[in-house]
């Protein structure tokens, strides 16, 4: 800005300096063109002249000096104007760069706030998509959840039947264990009442050696010997047979009990499966809540972070159409500004002109008073003054004409710095309408990043209610699936107080074969289900070992019963051949007790 005031200078010196030497020429052509109409008016009138001038020359050096003075004034408010000018310009110059810096950082913030704006509606839609896709595998995790929740309805059905067979089957195996055991009694009276059976059979024998020594003393009495030990014979017959017919039996009953004891182990098998398939599905169930219950909270965390997202954003909308507010209450401050200064300028410019125009009237009026003080006086004088008076008259026009010259160029030069002026007050006006221009511009994306903003405020509103709504959702979801847990732990719970009833009451068949106590006055009470399991399962293990040492038993018992049975057929063969022997003594002996018998009734006769 400071050097244009220079050059103006340095053209405005070269200017005048042109208008000076034009200036000069002028004026000597005036000087010849009033030389020659001094000789054509006469002497008369040089005296009357010099002594108009001699006035004249009192009223020029006022005049001059006065001129002088407005000439100074002008020069020093041209010279005020001229760096207010430059000041104004440099005010409207910083204030336009300012203006456009913040027009600039206005669409850059526009911009931005419409790559926010994109983004936060990618990020509505992508939240949408991942609601909706949170929706559906809330839904499907519903609908198999129902499906899980009817299957294992199902399967505590079934299992309850295969508890309720098991527990039929538990009490007809116990009760075959009671006939066996009754049985196994029985056999064993059986056993010591065939042992009594042998015992006396040989306290029989050895009065049968008794008998067979007195039978040859006593016939009849061997003859009744011979009837009893027949039936004897009869007896033990009969009982071999009942032995036998036992043994059979008992060896069908065996065979029955083998059968029942791989039953009751294959049973016992499946119970184990069944117990084994109730734990992995109790521990799936389990994994199946905490799953739901990690998604719930996985859901819950990714609705809380959604939520602090768009709190974000709005809050952040928020702050930025905060700021745009202000910015454009700032625009509208330096707008105004801007106006005032432009009014100053017009004020200025319009009081620049109306001193122009006074003094350009006082220039007119001081030279009319110079033209008519500058009239012809018919005076009649001497040669000498008339000369005098002409030289004064030439001094005094040359020193006018030069005075005027300089007006001219004071003039030429208040001319060329008023349209100075009209064409800063153009570029001033150019400005204003530019910076207008900008103004509405700036007014109208204003006016659109508050529609903008109102927008998003209406969009952020639309999120805030959708939340709330998708919320409230969650909360009755969650307070839904709650309840189904809690209706679900407290079937599991009655379930598991049934099972555990169920347990208790087989244990007390186990050990005691009835049930002598209920579960809560029980000391088993407090058990949980595997430790129930366990205890159920020791007992059956115990159970099975008794039965398995009962078979043992059994076994030893069939072995003895054999060897018995083998030595009591060798006893009845002995006897047998005992038995022949004696037959065929005594029929020896009676044969020989006939001859003799004869031998002495012959010998009597």
């Amino acid at each position: 800005m400071q050097p244009e005031p220079a050059e103006r200078s340095r053209q405005s010196g070269r200017s005048r300096a042109e208008q000076r030497g034009s200036e000069e020429r002028r004026s000597g052509e005036e000087a010849a063109r009033l030389k020659q109409k001094e000789k054509q008016t006469g002497g008369k009138k040089r005296g009357k002249e010099e002594e108009e001038r001699g006035r004249g020359r009192k009223d020029e050096g006022d005049e001059s000096r006065r001129l002088r003075w407005k000439i100074n004034e002008l020069e020093k408010e041209k010279l005020q104007l001229t760096t207010e000018h430059n000041q104004e310009i440099c005010r409207l110059q910083a204030a336009s760069t300012r203006l456009r810096s913040a027009v600039e950082l206005s669409e850059a913030q526009g911009a931005e706030l419409q790559y926010q704006l994109t983004t936060s509606r990618r990020e509505n839609q992508s939240l949408a998509g991942r609601v909706s896709v949170l929706q559906e595998t809330l839904d499907e995790t519903r609908r198999r959840r129902q499906q899980d929740h009817d299957a294992l309805q199902q399967e505590v059905e079934e299992r309850n039947q295969l508890i309720d067979k098991m527990s039929s089957e538990n009490q007809r195996l116990q009760r075959l264990l009671q006939e066996q055991q009754e049985v196994l009694q029985d056999l064993q009276q059986e056993k010591l009442k065939e042992a009594e059976v042998k015992q006396r059979q040989t306290d029989q024998m050895k009065l049968l050696k008794e008998k067979l020594e007195e039978s040859r003393r006593e016939n009849e009495l061997s003859e009744q010997k011979i009837k009893t030990l027949e039936a004897n014979m009869e007896e033990e017959r009969s009982t071999h047979l009942e032995t036998k017919f036992t043994s059979e039996i008992v060896q069908l009953r065996l065979r029955d009990l083998e059968a029942m004891v791989a039953v009751e182990r294959s049973g016992q098998q499946e119970a184990l499966c069944s117990l084994k398939l109730l734990r992995d599905q109790l521990m799936e169930e389990r994994e199946r809540r905490d799953a739901t219950e990690r998604a719930l909270q996985r859901l819950q965390t990714e609705f809380d972070q959604c939520r602090s997202d768009v709190s974000v954003a709005m809050e952040t909308q928020r702050k930025m159409a905060s700021d745009l507010s202000e910015q454009l209450e700032d625009e509208k401050r330096r707008h105004a500004d801007t106006q005032s200064l432009l009014q100053q300028a017009a004020q200025s410019r319009s009081e620049a002109d109306e001193a122009f125009v006074d003094s350009m009237n006082q220039i007119r009026d001081l030279l009319k008073q110079h033209g008519s003080s500058g009239e012809p006086a018919e005076d009649a004088g001497s040669r000498s003054l008339s000369a005098e008076v002409l030289q004064l008259l030439r001094t005094t026009l040359s020193s006018n004409q030069h005075r005027l010259q300089e007006a001219d160029q004071q003039v030429q030069d208040l001319l060329f710095a008023s349209q100075k002026l009209q064409d800063d007050n153009q570029t001033l006006r150019q400005l204003a309408s530019d910076h207008k221009s900008q103004i509405e511009e700036s007014r109208l994306v204003s006016v659109r990043l508050e529609e903008e903003a109102t927008r998003l405020r209406q969009e952020a509103s639309d999120w805030s209610k959708q939340s709330q709504v998708l919320r409230v959702e969650l909360d009755e979801e969650r307070k839904a699936r709650t309840e189904e847990v809690q209706e679900i732990n407290g079937r599991h719970q009655e379930e598991s107080t049934a099972r555990l009833t169920f347990l208790h009451c087989l244990y007390q068949r186990l050990l005691a074969g009835c049930v002598l106590l209920q579960q809560p006055q029980s000391i088993l009470g407090n058990f949980t289900w595997l430790e129930l399991c366990d205890v159920i399962s020791e007992q059956v293990d115990q159970l099975t070992s008794d039965l398995q040492k009962a078979n043992d038993k059994i076994a030893h018992l069939q072995s003895v019963c054999h060897k018995k049975s083998v030595c009591v057929r060798e006893l009845q063969r002995s006897q047998e051949c005992v038995l022949s022997r004696l037959k065929e003594s005594v029929k020896r002996r009676e044969e020989a007790w006939n001859s003799q018998h004869l031998s002495t009734v012959k010998e009597l006769q």
